[in-house]
């Protein structure tokens, strides 16, 4: 038993960059460029960016959210990406 768990450690696979969607918010100053950069170190694709328009502050309320952020991205990931291959959102900056 022992062994299995110091093993399990190095069995847990790691992220590979197609499987990340990373979303910034253009009302915010900086989010997006963050996000682009980002993307670039980590080696994401640049097709995977969402670009949402939402507010500017650190809460929201439920129908913003659901207007203003899960809706373009489930749109997003619908229509842009495989659903199936994604297993992360990033959030950069800016995003409530």
């Amino acid at each position: 038993m022992t062994v299995v768990l110091f093993w399990l450690p190095i069995l847990a696979q790691a992220l590979e960059p197609s499987e990340i969607v990373v979303v910034a918010n253009s009302s915010v100053s900086g989010s997006v460029d963050l996000a682009r950069y980002y993307m670039e170190k980590r080696g994401i694709p640049r097709d995977h960016l969402v670009r949402i328009r939402t507010t500017d502050k650190q809460f929201c309320s439920r129908d913003t959210y659901n207007n203003e952020i899960a809706t373009p991205v489930r749109d997003f990931l619908k229509e842009r990406v495989n659903p199936a291959s994604i297993r992360c959102l990033v959030t950069m900056y800016g995003v409530p």
